[in-house]
């Protein structure tokens, strides 16, 4: 494989939904994972190999994306997908 070029697709962060944001620092810190020093009490990052894993409040996230905790179930996540420079993003948004 080539490295991703400007344009090609590629997820950046990925947040996941958790509902007790200490136990997931926890589990995650027993792998050997460090979390990052920009991590504060609301979400905690781990920066992996060209991608950021973020551990968010269920709740928050819910309320971040308008819905209902319940509607979530067992979890939730979202994704970012970053493009430089903002005319290749707008280009690509043009496609149908």
């Amino acid at each position: 494989m080539t490295p991703a070029e400007p344009t090609t697709p590629h997820v950046t962060l990925i947040t996941l939904g958790v509902r007790d944001l200490q136990r997931a620092l926890a589990f995650y810190q027993t792998l050997g994972w460090q979390a990052h020093p920009r991590s504060d009490d609301q979400i905690i990052f781990f920066q992996m190999w060209g991608i950021v894993l973020g551990l968010f409040g269920l709740n928050e996230l819910a309320a971040e994306q308008t819905r209902d905790t319940a509607q979530l179930g067992t979890g939730a996540m979202t994704q970012a997908q970053n493009f430089h420079p903002l005319n290749k993003l707008t280009k690509r948004l043009s496609k149908p």
